[in-house]
C-alpha cells in the first residue's frame, strides 16, 4: 500500500514538472480535449 501511494506521489510530480514546463502546449491539448468532449456531447 505504501509503495503504492509513493508511486502515485512521484507521477504527480512528474506531470506537475512537465506541466510547468510546457504550460503553453498543455493549454493548446486541453483546449482540443475540451472541442472533443463538446462535439461528443452535441
Amino acid at each position: 500500500m505504501l509503495l503504492w501511494w509513493k508511486e502515485v506521489v512521484m507521477t504527480v510530480e512528474r506531470v506537475r514538472v512537465s506541466f510547468f514546463r510546457e504550460r503553453k502546449r498543455w493549454r493548446r491539448n486541453l483546449l482540443l480535449v475540451y472541442l472533443l468532449y463538446l462535439c461528443n456531447l452535441l
